[in-house]
């Protein structure tokens, strides 16, 4: 514990640039003693130091434990990049659900676990179809316009309800009156 205690006051001393108790002399402001290394404590009593407050463990090696510490960033990094791919992928949203394919799920409901009827608009037909874990089957062709006035387009109603939450939000910070 003592040894620790001397090297963290080692330390501490080099990094607050106050002279060490060591006795070395107050650094000189030159290009030879900048070059020197610290200026404050000399390499060998550091190492003594370091040696005094670590018996028999070898430190590693510092551009070994940058590499380490790189390769680990890049590791996650790439983690992060495969799960954001992996849901873009999985999400309802690649298979059609919104953009600007031909095929658009406008409702789903699930009947029993693993089967759900679906009502989807494919280019210029409406079909409501029932799906298993087996097979997907046509229950009935719908009429386009009517299905497409009933379902309207994803975000449509939504957008203009938080439009006005928002402008409500906006005004009381704004302090004016809204009518609802």
């Amino acid at each position: 514990m003592k040894r620790m205690l001397i090297l963290a006051v080692f330390i501490a001393t080099n990094a607050l640039s106050i002279p060490s108790a060591v006795g070395a002399e107050a650094p000189v402001d030159s290009l030879e003693a900048k070059a020197a290394g610290t200026g404050f404590i000399d390499d060998a009593v550091m190492e003594a130091v370091v040696a005094a407050a670590t018996p028999g463990i070898e430190l590693p090696d510092t551009y070994g434990l940058l590499f380490r510490t790189f390769l680990s960033l890049v590791a996650v990094i790439a983690l992060i990049w495969g799960a954001v791919q992996l849901m873009k992928r999985l999400s309802p949203e690649s298979t059609g659900g919104s953009g600007g394919g031909q095929i658009r799920v406008l409702e789903r409901a699930y009947l029993a676990p693993k089967r759900a009827v679906y009502v989807v608009q494919i280019g210029d037909k409406a079909l409501a179809l029932g799906v298993t874990e087996q097979q997907v089957t046509n229950l009935a062709e719908l009429d386009l316009e009517q299905t497409l006035s009933a379902y309207p387009k994803p975000g449509g109603s939504r957008s203009a309800a938080f439009a006005s939450v928002f402008e409500s939000v906006r005004a009381r910070f704004d302090g004016k009156q809204v009518a609802n």
